[in-house]
């Protein structure tokens, strides 16, 4: 009789740990923060739905910092899948004048999602000039994508 009740204890635990595992939630956030990325490298920029793709060249990753310092930049990889808000910005700014900051916060003007990918398009034709992407994550969505220039 004992035998019989930790065998059906045992095929109880195993059968609790097994749904356990299968219903464990696999899409984890993205970390809140800065993603940065040049567009001369950068050789997917799409957004399908609510969902942005950006992909590099080999050799070249996307960065990542917790705050807007350029000193503390992490690499994440090469590719990268962001969610979206509804109610995400897109902004042209300019290079910080003092060296250590992503982008001037003072200096922001709005523009459309189409602006950021033609200029991306012109960047990979011509070749001649560059421009920086960033991309502002917070609580695992994206609120503001920016294109610096320098």
């Amino acid at each position: 009789m004992r035998k019989l009740s930790l065998k059906i204890v045992t095929m109880a635990l195993c059968m609790m740990m097994l749904f356990t595992l299968t219903a464990k939630n696999t899409n984890a956030k993205t970390a809140s923060g800065y993603y940065s990325t040049d567009t001369s490298v950068c050789t997917t920029f799409k957004k399908k739905g609510r969902k942005l793709y950006v992909k590099n060249v080999k050799g070249r990753s996307i960065e990542y910092c917790k705050t807007n310092n350029i000193n503390r930049m992490k690499k994440v990889g090469r590719y990268k899948v962001f969610k979206v808000s509804k109610k995400c910005k897109y902004y042209l700014t300019s290079v910080s004048s003092d060296g250590r900051r992503l982008f001037d916060s003072t200096y922001t003007q709005r523009i459309k999602y189409k602006k950021i990918t033609s200029t991306i398009k012109d960047i990979r034709k011509s070749g001649d000039w560059n421009c920086g992407l960033i991309v502002v994550v917070k609580k695992g969505y994206v609120t503001k994508i920016m294109m610096i220039y320098s």
